[in-house]
């Protein structure tokens, strides 16, 4: 019969031992997490991987286009720091106009996150115009098991070509936009201290054949300077970047001022 006047001493616990990915201490990353990278692949799995995803990217990018409204394409953009309300009530809540079919110009991929993009030249038709409107399109995706997605901020600001509709209207404050841009440090169109000035032209696409849709110009001692020389080692590159109206200089010859530049989340 158990002496219930005296219970059994409990035995004391063992001390818990980590597993070799736990993380022991804040700040730590351990060194024996899974490799998910394909450092392993062979040369041809490399090339058939890369294709599939191409494939993946052009798949949805044609789905996004033959679209007739936002319910249709939600699935296929990414996230947006645009109100859904004002995607629903955009461009791409309506068909957009006839395209040609969309030419792969360069695909990326950024170990550091994982991610592959795609970018693709699309043509669509202008009913007023002869010549179709060029576009870049790029599409993201940060897994082989997720579909890509079309990078959709950038999408609607160089589609619609918002920086245009800044500079056709002197305005006050300024106004950033994801753009495609072609850099010159030097500058001889008619503005103040010309010779002074570095000029930023915007293009809605790499195409070297399209005309660019507005200029913008700055001050070669300027912080923005400095920043573009440092990103523009390419012809044209994608940036984001805020404009003002400049008026004080020269009242008579008021120019679109670059007020500050930052790179795009395109690893291109």
């Amino acid at each position: 019969i158990p002496d219930l006047a005296t219970p059994d001493t409990p035995t004391p616990p063992k001390p818990l031992k980590h597993a070799d990915q736990d993380i022991k201490k804040d700040g730590e990353i351990s060194g024996n997490l899974p490799d998910i990278s394909q450092k392993n692949l062979s040369a041809e799995e490399t090339i058939k991987r890369r294709t599939a995803l191409i494939d993946n990217s052009g798949t949805v990018l044609r789905k996004f286009l033959a679209a007739s409204n936002y319910d249709e394409r939600k699935s296929l953009i990414t996230s947006s720091k645009r109100k859904a309300t004002d995607l629903s009530s955009s461009f791409i809540a309506k068909p957009f106009p006839k395209t040609f079919e969309p030419l792969l110009y360069d695909s990326n991929e950024n170990p550091a996150d994982r991610s592959f993009e795609a970018f693709f030249t699309v043509a669509f038709e202008q009913a007023n115009d002869a010549k179709p409107k060029i576009v870049t399109v790029r599409t993201i995706t940060y897994s082989d098991k997720a579909a890509p997605k079309v990078d959709i901020d950038p999408f609607l600001d160089i589609y619609n070509e918002k920086v245009r509709d800044f500079s056709d209207k002197k305005q006050e404050g300024t106004g950033t936009f994801d753009s495609i841009i072609e850099f010159s440090e030097y500058c001889f169109d008619d503005v103040p201290k010309a010779s002074k000035m570095a000029k930023v032209s915007f293009y809605s696409s790499f195409s070297l054949t399209g005309k660019p849709i507005t200029i913008a110009y700055l001050n070669k001692e300027s912080s923005s300077f400095k920043t573009l020389k440092a990103l523009g080692e390419k012809k044209r590159f994608p940036a984001k970047i805020s404009v003002a109206w400049e008026t004080e200089t020269d009242p008579k010859r008021p120019f679109l001022q670059v007020i500050r530049v930052e790179k795009m989340d395109w690893n291109l």
